[in-house]
């Protein structure tokens, strides 16, 4: 056989047995933050979309942001769910970051070596992300806080341009999902911290979203459906903040809304 004919063949094969793989994996993977205050500690989770994974975890980065007049500090870290000297979920902080916009950062990164679900003795984990679930993956301790301080996963201007932003690609392939911060252990500003409202709800086309005496100011909404999927995101400088929800389908929803680098959260139901 001609050896070009047959290299070009092996290549096509080789092509199709990739995409074929690459259509197996998880739609995407979300990541979330969980504040523990009484015990001084961050929970980072994944959740795989749709499909389990027990692959090459091969990339991963997430950026934990807080206030710059904190005095609270974050340490290293472990990972509960793939521990150390397993190279499957290897992750590495990088050191605080203060740029001078009101906030410190700290990068976490992880480029795996080996599969998840490989033995413990081949620097494995023979561990899996279940499909749609949330998992526990890395454990931060938190030292120095006064209380009240809000730790979030960062996205904005900063990550985006120092290449800190959330990422996670799966056997290479970019699987970047959604960011979830939860509010436990956050503190609002005075004008946040109680009376944010949805109206109408049950609600038919449009969501407003109301903060007492904020009448000026940028907002950012994200809307996500009952299982915790993000599905619209919204921004703008005038209030109240509306939003046109004509597109989702009846059900229970949740709003949340940052303002200031604060977070707050309400449910409400589309009914038609």
């Amino acid at each position: 056989m001609n050896c070009r004919l047959l290299r070009t063949a092996s290549l096509a094969a080789a092509i199709v047995a990739l995409s074929s793989a690459n259509a197996q994996l998880p739609t995407n993977v979300d990541i979330s933050l969980d504040h523990d205050p009484a015990n001084q500690l961050l929970r980072v989770r994944f959740r795989a979309n749709d499909l389990s994974f027990n692959e090459l975890l091969s990339s991963v980065v997430f950026t934990i942001r807080w206030s710059e007049s904190s005095t609270a500090t974050l340490g290293f870290g472990a990972s509960p769910w793939c521990p150390s000297p397993s190279v499957a979920f290897p992750v590495t902080p990088s050191s605080v970051q203060t740029p001078g916009n009101g906030y410190k950062y700290r990068t976490w990164t992880s480029i795996a070596l080996v599969a998840l679900g490989d033995l413990i003795d081949d620097g494995g984990c023979e561990q899996s992300l279940p499909a749609d679930e949330w998992v526990i993956v890395h454990e931060i301790p938190i030292s120095n806080d006064p209380g009240g301080t809000a730790f979030e996963i960062a996205a904005d201007q900063w990550t985006l341009d120092n290449n800190r932003a959330y990422f996670v690609s799966l056997n290479g392939v970019d699987a970047t999902g959604s960011i979830f911060n939860s509010s436990t252990g956050f503190s609002y500003p005075e004008s946040a911290t109680t009376g944010f409202t949805i109206q109408p709800n049950p609600a038919n086309q449009f969501i407003t979203l109301s903060l007492p005496e904020r009448t000026a100011g940028l907002w950012q909404a994200e809307v996500f459906d009952a299982a915790g999927r993000s599905t619209m995101l919204s921004n703008g400088q005038h209030w109240p903040a509306v939003i046109d929800v004509k597109s989702l389908k009846p059900g229970v929803y949740s709003a949340t809304i940052s303002v200031s680098g604060s977070l707050r959260t309400e449910r409400f139901i589309i009914a038609r």
